[in-house]
């Protein structure tokens, strides 16, 4: 991917690997297209499929808590011995980057959208 922005396909993506799907939908209020998450395991924690966004940075800052389960512990656990201790995700990310490219074969796109949710300024 090695992209720094979002676009609809990777944040679809995201959105899908954290068990939600993103719909597109008219506000009549607003009179104007918004985002909208719906929670495909339909716990709805903190009423988020109410939330509606604006930009797709609006749709993965509400979504920071489920990066840590769903991005950060996986990797933790494949590469428990080959990264060292980190403090924000873009230190992560660059870690990641750096193991030889056989090593990290089928976590690519795990990898890059950490790289892109650091890129955002979460840590």
């Amino acid at each position: 991917m090695n992209k720094d922005y979002w676009d609809y396909e990777n944040i679809l993506e995201f959105v899908n690997d954290c068990d939600f799907d993103l719909l597109v939908e008219y506000d009549e209020d607003e009179e104007r297209y918004v985002l909208r998450l719906e929670d495909l395991q339909g716990a709805n924690l903190g009423n988020i499929e109410s939330d509606r966004f604006h930009s797709f940075e609006e749709v993965v800052d509400r979504m920071t808590v489920y990066v840590d389960d769903y991005f950060i512990r996986p990797i933790e656990e494949e590469f428990e011995n080959e990264i060292e201790d980190w403090n924000t995700l873009i230190d992560l990310y660059n870690q990641l980057v750096n193991l030889p490219k056989e090593r990290i074969k089928g976590w690519e796109w795990t990898i890059d959208m950490v790289g892109l949710i650091a890129g955002k300024g979460y840590e």
